[in-house]
C-alpha cells in the first residue's frame, strides 16, 4: 500500500471516528435536555403536591378553628382554599404523564371528594347550631377522608422525589459520559491539526 492511501485511509478514519462521536455527542445532548426538562417538571409537582398538603393542613386547621368559634372569618378561608386545591388537582392532572401517577392522582381526587362533602356536612351542621354533630363529621368520617388522602399525597410525593433523584443520578452520568466525548474530540482535532502541520 503507497504512503498517499495509508494517509488517505487514516484521515477517513479520523473523519469517520469524529462524524461518530459528534453524532454521539449531539444525542447525549437532546437527551440531556430531556432529562433537564422532565426533572423541572417533577420538581414542579413535587411543589404543588407539598402546596397542596399544607393548604389542606391549613383548611382543617381553619375548619376546626369555625367550629369552635363560629367566626365567620374562618369560614371564608376554607371557600378559598377548597378553590386552591381544586386549581392545583387541575393543573397537576393536566401535567401528569406517567398512568401510574394519574392512577394515584384520581384516587387522591376521590378522597378529597369524600374529604369536601364530611366537611360541608360539618360546616352545615354548625350553622344549624348542631355542634356535637359538627363535631362528630370533623373527627369521624371526614377525618378519615383527610388521614387518606394524605397518606396517598405523601406516598406521591415519596415517589416523584425518587423519580427526580433517579433523574439526577442519570443526568450526571450523561454529563460524564459528554465531557469524555467532548476531551476526546479534542484531542483528535489537536491531533489532526498536527498532523496536518507536520505533513
Amino acid at each position: 500500500m503507497k504512503i498517499r492511501t495509508k494517509i488517505i485511509l487514516a484521515f477517513g478514519v479520523i473523519l469517520a471516528v469524529m462524524f461518530g462521536s459528534g453524532t454521539y455527542m449531539h444525542l447525549q445532548m437532546l437527551a440531556m435536555k430531556a432529562s433537564y426538562t422532565q426533572i423541572i417538571e417533577e420538581e414542579q409537582l413535587l411543589t404543588d403536591l407539598r402546596e397542596m398538603q399544607f393548604i389542606m393542613t391549613g383548611r382543617n386547621n381553619d375548619e376546626r378553628a369555625y367550629l369552635l368559634t363560629g367566626d365567620e372569618e374562618f369560614r371564608k378561608e376554607l371557600k378559598g382554599k377548597a378553590a386552591k386545591v381544586d386549581s392545583l388537582f387541575a393543573k397537576m392532572n393536566s401535567s401528569l404523564e406517567s398512568s401510574h401517577h394519574r392512577e394515584k392522582m384520581e384516587e387522591a381526587m376521590g378522597l378529597y371528594k369524600s374529604f369536601l362533602e364530611s366537611s360541608d356536612k360539618a360546616v352545615e351542621a354548625q350553622d344549624n347550631g348542631l355542634h356535637d354533630e359538627a363535631i362528630a363529621h370533623h373527627f369521624g368520617k371526614e377525618r378519615q377522608s383527610r388521614v387518606a388522602l394524605d397518606s396517598v399525597v405523601s406516598g406521591l410525593v415519596e415517589e416523584v422525589r425518587n423519580e427526580i433523584e433517579v433523574d439526577r443520578q442519570e443526568l450526571a452520568e450523561n454529563e460524564g459520559i459528554s465531557a469524555m466525548i467532548q476531551l476526546f474530540l479534542m484531542q483528535w482535532e489537536f491531533s489532526s491539526r498536527l498532523w496536518s502541520a507536520v505533513f
